[in-house]
């Protein structure tokens, strides 16, 4: 499997696309399946005045419906990011459209938790850690 992607910054304006799941498939003893090959498109926006990022998304798989995401993060004290969106991506409901998170930031290191809502199996949450020079 194989991911290709590129980023480009326009002054505020940064936009990324990716090619993902490109591949042969996965083989199991006789049976076999395709990837789920999906072409995403994505931008944000620096707001000159206001510590406020909107971001959309779209992704395109090529065996399923499209995928629409909107969100927003607000930077407070140049320390904490406080994000929220939509993604259209599940069956449950509008519920399991909204996502939260928030990220704390100091001297390049970073921690960020985000939550998604949802029916079956309950709420999913994420933390990550990361470092950056």
């Amino acid at each position: 499997m194989l991911d290709l992607g590129a980023v480009k910054r326009f002054n505020r304006l940064t936009v990324g696309a990716a090619l993902r799941n490109l591949g042969p498939g996965m083989t199991f003893h006789d049976e076999s399946a395709g990837l789920p090959v999906t072409a995403s498109l994505g931008a944000t926006y620096y707001l000159p005045t206001l510590p406020l990022v909107p971001a959309a998304a779209v992704e395109l798989p090529l065996d399923d419906l499209p995928v629409v995401s909107l969100g927003a993060e607000y930077t407070a004290w140049s320390l904490l990011a406080l994000r929220a969106g939509l993604r259209t991506d599940r069956d449950a409901g509008w519920p399991s459209w909204l996502r939260f998170g928030l990220g704390v930031a100091t001297r390049g290191v970073a921690v960020d938790y985000a939550v998604i809502p949802g029916q079956e199996i309950g709420a999913t949450h994420m933390i990550s850690l990361s470092y950056r020079r």
